[in-house]
């Protein structure tokens, strides 16, 4: 059978239709009762291997279904069975005949009702109970993963947020810094133009006392009359000449160690200078890196929030309780059906099972006893009460990119940082 077709059984009427109540109607009097001794066997169990136990199961709400209308197909081949062995029999109940053939078909039949084809369909009835509330706890199932990934999704947000925070933080800093910043850029500038200075006018001066310097000796014109001094009173003489360059050179000595000393310590301090004027243009630059950080985090965890939320989150969900939505009303469908079913074949297998109880009581059967028997049967208990799903949740698929990741934003502070740099590095 496809899968939601019925088969159309007889109800209580129907059976009654089709069972002969009067002598003109009986099934051909030759037929032999013998023959009804091998009767059908049943196959009124839920089918194989979907046998659904709890909500929880594995088992997909698909095979589920597909098992209960198999079980379902099963159970209305059992019950066509059974009416038609009972028509086979009823001439024979009706006419009195008490036989052990007809006794021992009784009792089969009486066996097949109350031992397999009523079980068969409480079962089948339980197993639709069981169907839709295990489709209504997997939209549960749904549910809770849309609240345990909103969560995470939150969590990005919250992350976001923190950054943002950092970096508002940041460039507020950086503001304040920029101004302090400024200050001592404007004094390390007058510094180090003073050293620049200093070190023009001391490091000049070495022209004037350079590291070698000749003295010219040709002039001192230095002759010795040997005619009237000795050679020793001579040389006492060029002594005495030459006594005042001792004290030439050591002065020039002096102030050329001295002119170098300070030369050196302006070019240190125009170094040093130059160095601390740099770093605070580096300063701004670490700044500048680390609100950038922030800011880039920031952007790139709200990405992923929004994401999560318009993608992951609500995607997913909709996706689940849009499949659960979809199982739901077919099952429903389906067990609307099953259940009207269950009924005509309760109805029929009660028909039969109180006409076959009313022979073994009074050895006989009358038309009068199946209108009875086929009054007031109960079946509202095989009416299943239907259980809601649960209301969708509301999925935030408006989740959108803050202003301050927006590429004008992001122009704006790079311009404004660029602008800040130029002015502290002059």
């Amino acid at each position: 059978l496809a899968q939601g077709q019925r088969v159309s059984l007889p109800h209580v009427h129907t059976i009654s239709s089709r069972l002969p109540g009067s002598p003109s109607q009986l099934l051909q009097s030759t037929m032999r009762v013998a023959l009804i001794a091998p009767i059908c066997v049943m196959a009124a169990e839920p089918s194989t291997g979907v046998v659904l136990t709890e909500s929880k199961s594995k088992v997909s709400a698909k095979d589920r279904m597909r098992g209960s209308a198999r079980a379902g197909a099963e159970i209305r081949k059992s019950v066509n069975g059974l009416e038609d062995e009972f028509n086979q029999i009823k001439a024979a109940l009706m006419s009195g005949k008490e036989t052990p053939e007809v006794l021992g078909a009784v009792g089969k039949l009486a066996n097949m009702i109350t031992l397999r084809i009523e079980p068969a369909i409480k079962n089948g009835h339980d197993q639709d109970k069981i169907l839709l509330q295990a489709i209504v706890s997997q939209a549960e199932d749904c549910d809770s993963m849309e609240k345990s990934t909103k969560h995470d999704c939150m969590d990005l947000k919250d992350s976001a947020e923190k950054d943002h925070d950092a970096f508002t933080d940041c460039n507020s800093n950086k503001t304040s810094k920029v101004a302090e910043l400024n200050d001592k850029n404007a004094t390390c500038t007058r510094d180090l133009e003073s050293a620049a200075e200093s070190k023009s006018r001391w490091c000049g001066k070495q022209a004037e006392y350079p590291a070698h310097i000749r003295s010219n000796f040709s002039s001192c014109g230095i002759e010795c009359d040997f005619s009237r001094y000795t050679a020793a009173e001579c040389f006492k003489g060029a002594v005495d000449m030459v006594a005042g360059l001792k004290d030439h050179f050591a002065r020039q000595k002096q102030m050329y160690e001295a002119n170098s000393e300070l030369c050196k310590s302006a070019e240190r301090r125009y170094t040093e200078l130059q160095h601390q004027c740099n770093r605070h243009a580096t300063e701004l630059k670490s700044m500048d890196s680390m609100c950038d950080w922030h800011h880039s985090e920031a952007c790139l965890e709200w990405s992923s929030y929004v994401n999560c939320v318009t993608k992951t989150l609500c995607a997913a969900y909709k996706s689940c309780r849009d499949d659960k939505d979809a199982e739901y009303d077919q099952a429903m469908g389906q067990v609307t059906e099953l259940v009207k079913d269950r009924k005509n074949e309760w109805t029929s297998t009660q028909t039969i099972k109180c006409a076959l109880m009313t022979y073994k009581r009074n050895k006989s059967l009358e038309e009068s006893d199946l209108d009875a028997c086929g009054r007031n049967i109960d079946t509202e208990w095989l009416d299943l009460h239907k259980v809601d799903m649960p209301p969708r949740l509301t999925c935030d698929e408006r989740a959108t990119m803050p202003e301050y990741c927006s590429a004008s934003f992001v122009s704006q502070i790079s311009n404004a940082a660029a602008q800040a740099k130029k002015h502290v590095e002059g």
